[in-house]
């Protein structure tokens, strides 16, 4: 670090005789009217507020301020200081960054001593939030001095430098138990108090090298990344409701849980007890889910895990919405939006890498691989992968790993991986890794580095809005003219309200939101009441074989409900085997058509497997289930949740003696798989009644 910048730092008084209060201040800009000096809004209260505040001697104005206890930053103009450097801002706080600040302060803390200018050096430790009630909570960093010496009265105000001699925080505070220790208030923060000159400000900090070839291959990428995430995923909706749907029109920014996560784990009742005690509704299975403790954290959005750069997990259950906020977080980033919406002085560079999709091990590292992948098929791709992997070891990037739980190759292979990302001796760029619960079981002894949240149910004052803009973007997808939107949207949120279950389970789901309101345009409505989980999914499976019959001849019209209700069922239930390792290879058409031609339910139709080709060709055309561009053309399903709903549903096609064999030789390393399966298991054994009338 160099010591020009240490000449960009100002002493702040009062102008009043009686008034020995100060504080220290930098100069961040200059126009014509003068020189704009940031300083700490307590600083400027202590001197006896705007009219008596002073720089360098030098009466100064009030531009922009935060209260003192909130965004404790104010921006002062004052005419001269020509001769002071500008310390440019760059948004670099996070964990483990080694800093200097120079400040003043009086020796003994005795304003009649020698006043003392002195640098000092320290890290920072670790994000909180603080304020005066919870309104006013505003992120600050805990740091701690490592130099030989401690915060004292009149560092406040003072320029936190990093190596590149870029200011990234304001000292705010000192704790007065450890004069080592204090907080740092991060130089994004200026964004709040002072919009109309925060973009220009930061629009300096673009280094030289992101010269205009290397700016072009990155727009090539980023753009390739909005292709990817602008539109929802929603490839299991009927073909009518599918096409057009943004993420933009429908996302609702999701909270992150402070205390606490559920977690399915292995219950010692669900061993001890027979299938035949198993026979319970989904609601008092749920009564059942254990809580497991997490660290309490300061952050309470996914926007504040990645201003502060933290390596973090998002868990949720299937369909909660983990893949549409990593899709959303890179799509952001990738429009130039983290400036503004994440609080960044330059927007990270986002690598998404849908873990899912990966059929085998990687032979290269991670990071490696997903470069490639981000990079595959584009234009100049060598020359950008290079950009792409310098971006990253220049801490520029935001690698986001999505559906851990989704992943078929090695779990120890990736757990060490991803293991190493979070273990690396970098500073900036960090990973974001989503999974269900109980899947992370399996790899988080070794994720230590990772913070992990869930996201939170909606509370009653959000539902209206979610359902809302669901329902309004779908209606709009679907061009249907027969169904008012706001008495829809009216009536749905009314029946919401009135259902507990179905406002605290599945209003939070995402999947089970977007099924729920497909069915409420079924004729004759839907029964809240009567709505579980596993109820609602197997009324979406019965909905969409009403509809793709109703196409006429491309469908099996001869073939009842119930039998293709049993392929669909088979289907899931060998693409999960073969995924979670319960016999090798994987499932593709032909070996899928010889188990279900053999199956005593199929075999009495036709033994040649034409039958069960049409009924597997029914269920492909639903979109349901696909078959994956891989070379092998292997079976999976748009949706896993489907995939779990269909293993569920065979299970109980089967004897008790049978499942109970069938959760037994489920792959040890791959049990927590099954975990979901058996909980959907649970909720059919019950029998909902139909919830469409």
């Amino acid at each position: 670090m160099g010591s020009s910048w240490q000449d960009a730092v100002v002493l702040i008084t009062s102008r009043a005789d009686d008034n020995s209060a100060y504080g220290t201040g930098f100069v961040i800009h200059r126009d014509e009217q003068g020189a704009y000096v940031l300083t700490c809004t307590h600083v400027i209260n202590d001197v006896g507020g705007t009219e008596l505040a002073k720089v360098n001697d030098i009466p100064a104005t009030v531009i922009a301020s935060g209260p003192a206890d909130d965004v404790d930053v104010v921006v002062l103009r004052v005419a001269g200081l020509v001769d002071k450097p500008l310390l440019l801002p760059h948004a670099n706080c996070k964990r483990g960054v080694t800093f200097d600040f120079a400040g003043y302060y009086h020796l003994d803390d005795n304003p009649k001593k020698k006043l003392v200018f002195r640098r000092l050096r320290g890290i920072l430790s670790d994000a909180i939030q603080a304020g005066m009630t919870s309104s006013t909570l505003t992120i600050v960093w805990e740091m701690e001095i490592t130099s030989n010496d401690e915060l004292r009265p009149g560092n406040s105000g003072s320029p936190v430098v990093d190596e590149h001699n870029h200011v990234i925080g304001i000292v705010n505070t000192r704790l007065n138990s450890n004069k080592k220790r204090g907080w740092v208030t991060p130089i994004e923060t200026l964004e709040k108090i002072w919009p109309e000159m925060f973009p220009s400000l930061f629009k300096q900090r673009i280094d030289d090298s992101f010269n205009t070839e290397r700016v072009r291959l990155v727009d090539i990428h980023l753009k390739n990344i909005v292709a990817q995430t602008k539109q929802l995923p929603l490839g299991y909706l009927p073909g009518d409701f599918a096409s057009g749907l943004e993420i933009d029109d429908v996302y609702l920014l999701p909270r992150l849980s402070k205390e606490h996560y559920r977690v399915i784990i292995e219950d010692d009742w669900l061993e001890r007890k027979s299938l035949r005690q198993f026979n319970q509704s989904q609601e008092k299975e749920e009564s059942r889910r254990p809580v497991l403790k997490a660290e309490k954290s300061s952050y309470s959005s996914l926007y504040e895990v990645v201003q502060s750069g933290a390596d973090a997990t998002l868990l949720g259950y299937m369909g909660s919405g983990k893949s549409m906020a990593a899709s959303y977080i890179a799509l952001q980033l990738a429009k130039g939006e983290g400036q503004s919406i994440f609080g960044l002085a330059r927007a990270k560079i986002p690598i998404l890498l849908r873990l899912g999709e990966i059929r085998e091990t990687p032979a290269s590292d991670l990071i490696t691989f997903a470069i490639e992948d981000a990079i595959a098929n584009l234009d100049d791709a060598k020359t950008l992968k290079d950009i792409l992997r310098q971006e990253w070891n220049a801490g520029n990037v935001l690698l986001i790993l999505d559906a851990l739980d989704e992943f078929r190759g090695n779990m120890k292979w990736i757990s060490e991986q991803i293991e190493q990302l979070v273990h690396r001796d970098l500073h900036g760029s960090s990973v974001l890794l989503t999974s269900r619960p109980s899947v992370y079981r399996l790899v988080s002894g070794r994720l230590v580095g990772l913070k992990a949240f869930t996201l939170e149910e909606l509370q009653k004052e959000e539902i209206s809005k979610f359902v809302e803009k669901w329902t309004i973007a779908i209606l709009k997808s679907s061009k249907r003219n027969d169904v008012d939107p706001k008495e829809h949207v009216k009536s749905l949120t009314r029946g919401i309200e009135h259902h507990s279950f179905v406002k605290k389970e599945i209003a939070s789901n995402q999947l089970l939101l977007t099924v729920l309101i497909i069915l409420s345009f079924h004729p004759g409505g839907i029964r809240l009441e009567r709505v579980t989980e596993a109820g609602l999914l197997d009324a979406y499976v019965t909905y969409l074989i009403d509809w793709e019959k109703s196409k006429g001849a491309e469908a099996p019209e001869k073939y009842g409900t119930n039998l293709l209700r049993i392929v669909f069922a088979y289907t899931g239930f060998e693409v999960q085997r073969t995924q979670s390792g319960m016999f090798d290879g994987i499932c593709t058409k032909p070996t899928l058509l010889k188990i279900l031609s053999a199956s005593k339910y199929l075999k009495s139709l036709d033994s040649s497997g034409v039958t069960a080709e049409a009924i597997l060709e029914f269920w492909l055309n639903t979109g349901l289930i696909q078959q994956a561009d891989d070379v092998a053309r292997s079976i999976r399903f748009r949706h896993q949740a489907f995939q779990y709903f269909g293993a569920a549903l065979a299970l109980t096609y089967q004897s008790e003696e049978l499942v109970a064999r069938i959760l037994a030789d489920v792959n040890p390393s791959q049990n927590q798989e099954w975990k979901d399966i058996r909980r959907l298991y649970l909720g059919l054994c019950a029998h909902p009644p139909p919830i469409l009338e």
